[in-house]
């Protein structure tokens, strides 16, 4: 069952998702997108996304970790108690050049790596001019105009168990967090695939989807919220 029934403003999928119509978004297709300015973060893996009319209201998107969850984690390691310094920080090598740019979209990748040096890490960063289908997997993906799409490809990790998951903690989070009535204390709201951050009159509506590519094939995604809008995203080992 989707939540409010899609507000009118789409239908509900087989997977108790809403389809929105036209420019709504949301889980519950109740929300309409305003005119965003994204700004890259040329150190870091992420970027922040702007209020056109007030470079004061803002977001980030953060990319803060990979980490390899064993397979005999002890049950006192319950969802929600992960944090970013379990894992291994993401260092860019290569700055976000622009792969390619069209009415449609602007799309920028940047190189990584994570501290130890074992893995390559490829971040692409995608903005969105007009209402955009992509196809990924096997699900059609509904960019909407003024949204923002980043992914992350990992190449030749090296596992220590075949058991073992492989995730990464990114974070959803206003730019500005000192006024504490503006950010409404931190009062994220969770719900299926969807992390919702508030600032003030405005939210910043990060979708998340269940499907990665792996070797070839595709896998589904466990998410574990981790609080403070921070999300543990992974899959099962690979080979």
């Amino acid at each position: 069952t989707c939540s409010n029934n899609c507000s009118g403003n789409g239908y509900c999928r087989s997977d108790g998702i809403c389809s929105c119509f036209g420019s709504y978004i949301g889980p519950s297709c109740d929300h309409k997108p305003v005119p965003t300015v994204i700004t890259i973060n040329e150190t870091k893996p992420g970027v922040v996304v702007s209020v056109n009319s007030s470079s004061e209201i803002g977001f980030n998107l953060s990319i803060l970790s990979v980490i390899e969850i064993p397979a005999d984690t002890p049950s006192n390691k319950a969802e929600g108690n992960w944090t970013e310094e379990e894992g291994e920080p993401i260092l860019i090598t290569k700055p976000y050049f622009i792969v390619s740019e069209n009415q449609n979209y602007t799309h920028w990748q940047a190189q990584a790596k994570v501290a130890s040096g074992y893995a390559d890490l490829f971040i692409d960063l995608w903005q969105f001019y007009q209402d955009v289908s992509l196809n990924f997997s096997s699900q059609v993906l509904e960019m909407k105009k003024e949204s923002t799409k980043i992914s992350v490809t990992i190449k030749r990790w090296p596992f220590k168990s075949i058991n073992n998951r492989l995730g990464i903690i990114f974070r959803a989070s206003p730019l500005h967090q000192t006024d504490e009535c503006a950010y409404k204390g931190s009062k994220q709201q969770n719900t299926t695939r969807w992390v919702v951050v508030p600032y003030g009159n405005y939210s910043l509506y990060t979708q998340l989807f269940d499907k990665a590519i792996v070797d070839g094939k595709e896998r589904t995604v466990n998410f574990e919220w981790l609080g403070d809008g921070k999300v543990l995203a992974s899959v099962q080992h690979f080979w």
